[in-house]
């Protein structure tokens, strides 16, 4: 059981390392009913979230360019 928390516990610090050099993870797998299950589970939400997010942005930027791509003098409207 230790042994499978710590490596767990190792497993949720690399990916929160990863997440803070501004990477999104894969999910992490980690099946049972304690605290850590629970831990791993938010983890992933969250990083799903911002997966959703940073796409979402991504999207706006592109439709801002065209937008103003298309105000730009000297084109043809």
């Amino acid at each position: 059981l230790a042994r499978r928390a710590t490596r767990s516990l190792a497993e949720l610090s690399r990916a929160a390392t990863e997440v803070e050099s501004g990477e999104l993870p894969e999910p992490i797998v980690y099946v049972g009913r304690d605290e850590l299950t629970w831990l791993a589970r938010a983890f992933n939400k969250m990083i799903a979230k911002e997966r959703v997010r940073r796409d979402e942005l991504a999207v706006r930027s592109q439709l801002d360019e065209l937008l103003h791509s298309s105000d730009s003098p000297g084109e043809a409207a």
